[in-house]
């Protein structure tokens, strides 16, 4: 059954989206993957994990406000992060 996103969903992607800055590197621990943001294309690139039920969510919130959701995975150099870039747990980004 596909995701159909809640308005919830969608305004906290853009509030964050807002926030971060263009080639943002965007944690989300709960499924252990590392996003790259491309804001000038408008386009969220799965650069590390798994391709999981997540994706599809994801994928699903950002069609509505006009993101693409690739799988472009990086090399873990171009996406580490120091210690002290942890935040709630939940999301972080660098």
């Amino acid at each position: 059954m596909p995701y159909i996103p809640r308005q919830s969903d969608i305004d906290w992607t853009v509030a964050h989206l807002n926030k971060v800055s263009h080639n943002a590197v965007w944690t989300i621990p709960m499924n252990n993957t590392v996003w790259r943001v491309d804001k000038v294309n408008r386009v969220l690139k799965l650069a590390a994990g798994q391709d999981d039920r997540f994706f599809e969510v994801l994928t699903a919130v950002c069609a509505k406000i006009g993101y693409r959701v690739i799988r472009a995975p990086e090399t873990p150099a171009l996406l580490s992060l120091g210690s002290d870039d942890h935040g709630s747990g939940k999301t972080k980004t660098k």
